[in-house]
């Protein structure tokens, strides 16, 4: 993981602590956030926040998170399940719980690589 940020942070052109404290920050955030129960597994619903590093701090925690990402050409906004490390959230979020209960459309993910969206 020390590796991992250290690149990332090379990278981008900042230092690894500031960067570390980024996602220490986002792990807090993440871990205080409230839980919403997607098919069998909870995430932490992050939606209307804007987490520096949420991916790497859910990925960290073996957490789950549910957040917004940015608009595509059309205006629409976007809603990610990210960090879904089994992938039975995904799974969830496949069948039936973007469209039915968030409303989504477009819906898309991956089980085996642990993301989702789809459009509001």
């Amino acid at each position: 993981m020390e590796w991992r940020l250290r690149t990332r942070a090379e990278f981008q052109g900042i230092a690894y602590a500031d960067l570390l404290a980024t996602v220490q920050a986002a792990q807090a955030v993440i871990h205080t956030a409230k839980r919403e129960c997607i098919g069998e597994s909870f995430v932490a619903d992050i939606r209307g926040t804007h987490v520096p590093e949420a991916p790497e701090a859910s990925l960290r925690l073996g957490l789950p998170i549910l957040c917004n990402g940015l608009p595509d050409g059309d205006g629409r906004r976007k809603v990610n399940l990210l960090g879904d490390d089994e992938g039975r959230a995904v799974h969830a979020w496949l069948t039936g719980y973007a469209v039915d209960v968030l409303g989504l459309e477009d819906v898309y993910g991956v089980p085996a690589r642990g993301f989702a969206g789809g459009y509001r």
